[in-house]
């Protein structure tokens, strides 16, 4: 992992799950997190997220990265290939977990991630995994990322159990 970069001179770029580009907050919307100006960034912001994809995992690729890994996970929640990007969420996560600096950026990256991996759980239908990860990127950093995700989130499954209690009593 490229160390120097992260703890020098860290960018992140914000989409909405349901758009190709957004740093607009929208509160219907999740919001994913992206390293901005690594390889297949520049697709992920363009919305080919299959040429990201096809870029990030390219034999001569960097073996294991924090910015491989977030750019992928992003990637595969967009193609909706959610066992791979819970995959490689998880993987961004402990690439981060190796860095032993505790600055500013590397808690944000790290509240992030979380945060990315909640959204792939919660698609995936885990909904107990995507709670506990974005309730970890909260205790972590509270930004307008995290805090975003985990309203939605709560507020979708509130919803969703509502209809079904809905349902249950018609």
């Amino acid at each position: 992992m490229n160390i120097k970069h992260l703890s020098l001179n860290i960018v992140l770029t914000t989409m909405a799950l349901t758009s190709s580009v957004s740093a607009v907050a929208n509160e219907n919307t999740f919001k994913l997190a992206i390293i901005k100006d690594y390889l297949g960034s520049r697709e992920i912001v363009d919305g080919d997220f299959t040429k990201s994809i096809a870029y990030l995992t390219r034999k001569n690729a960097d073996k294991s990265s924090f910015e491989l890994n977030m750019g992928l996970c992003t990637s595969y929640i967009k193609t909706h290939d959610i066992n791979h990007s819970e995959s490689a969420c998880t993987a961004a996560i402990t690439d981060l977990q190796s860095i032993k600096t505790n600055n500013k950026q590397v808690t944000y990256l790290q509240s992030v991630s979380y945060s990315n991996r909640g959204v792939a759980r919660y698609l995936k239908n885990d909904f107990t995994g995507a709670l506990e990860d974005l309730t970890t990127a909260i205790s972590i950093d509270s930004n307008s990322i995290t805090e975003n995700n985990l309203t939605l989130a709560k507020r979708k499954l509130s919803a969703d159990t509502r209809d079904n209690m809905a349902g249950i009593s018609d």
